[in-house]
């Protein structure tokens, strides 16, 4: 799988950074995590292909609710798995959305 280094979300470029194994703030392994102060998702490369797809759109949704003060793990942990199944099972619609 080949993971863009950055992605824009409205009008910032979030930095994407791959790790061999990746550990948050209170030293908990994770599979990812949104770092507000350098803009940048981490991510653990160990983890399955599947399951890195739904951390990068976990992480985003975060990134996106957090420019309104809004985020909420528990909405990201619902949207994030059903939203990545959307895309994946219409890809007819993804490219009419983004054509």
């Amino acid at each position: 799988m080949v993971i863009p280094g950055y992605v824009k979300v409205g009008p910032y470029r979030i930095i994407i950074e791959q790790h061999e194994g990746y550990w948050n703030k209170d030293d908990i392994r994770v599979y990812g995590e949104f770092d507000e102060r350098t803009s940048t998702i981490n991510l653990d490369v160990d983890a399955s292909a599947d399951v890195m797809r739904e951390t990068i759109l976990h992480e985003i949704l975060h990134v996106i609710l957090g420019m309104y003060n809004k985020d909420d793990e528990d909405l990201v942990r619902i949207l994030s798995p059903i939203l990545l199944q959307v895309i994946r099972d219409n890809p007819k619609l993804t490219l009419a959305l983004t054509t």
